[in-house]
């Protein structure tokens, strides 16, 4: 449940984020609270889990909500919604496009975690994971409440408050980028090590242990 919660402040964090980057100028601080709220809004898949069993709740979440069709047809929904609520401080194409990549970035971490996010439903149920970030890292999370603490204080200076969401948006990407990195690292000392040892394997896969990308975990299936 811990793991959940704290997904969850990821994930509305870095909504907020984008609707600051998207929508901040002209609708202020609303724009962080839309953010915060449609930020979760894929994972609200979880209200059908009193209807399913403990397997049908891990297929279908991060399932069809999460996938990239939903994506591309929810999204201008939304963001007409909020031209309808705020009229010409919310321009429909700016706020479709907002809700777009808020609704894109809470797919594209997702898909960076061990768990896997099925993009491609309803067409296949293959889980698209790149195991790069464990499901709680502070360190991307961080940098993004920081970016938004700046920028809620500093709204009486707009270019300023748009420079403090642009540099925690700017160095949690760069943690990303890093995270690629040391898996890349990792991955190929883990090869090479398997090599040396004469050890065939049929599959495996390297993740990153919790809350952090320096201590990582490699599993891999030899054939007996």
């Amino acid at each position: 449940m811990l793991g959940s919660d704290v997904d969850s402040l990821t994930q509305a964090t870095l909504g907020a984020a984008v609707a600051e980057a998207g929508l901040g100028r002209s609708l202020g601080r609303k724009a962080m609270l839309w953010g915060l709220l449609l930020g979760t809004f894929p994972d609200l898949d979880i209200l059908a889990y009193p209807l399913l069993d403990v397997t049908g709740q891990l297929y279908w979440h991060r399932g069809l909500s999460h996938s990239i069709m939903a994506m591309v047809v929810i999204s201008p929904l939304l963001g007409l919604i909020l031209h309808k609520i705020h009229g010409a401080k919310a321009p429909p194409i700016r706020a479709i496009w907002t809700c777009f990549w808020i609704y894109a970035t809470h797919v594209l971490i997702d898909c960076f975690t061990v768990y896997g996010t099925q993009i491609f439903e309803p067409f296949s149920d293959y889980r698209f994971g790149l195991n790069n970030l464990f499901i709680i890292d502070p360190l991307f999370t961080l940098p993004l409440i920081a970016g938004l603490v700046g920028a809620f204080f500093l709204r009486k200076r707009p270019q300023w408050r748009n420079r403090a969401n642009w540099i925690g948006i700017g160095l949690c990407t760069l943690y990303v980028v890093w995270s690629f990195g040391a898996k890349a690292i990792i991955s190929h000392r883990v090869t090479s090590e398997l090599s040396r040892q004469g050890i065939e394997v049929q599959r495996g896969f390297t993740h990153p242990s919790p809350f952090n990308t320096i201590l990582w975990r490699s599993l891999h299936e030899s054939e007996d």
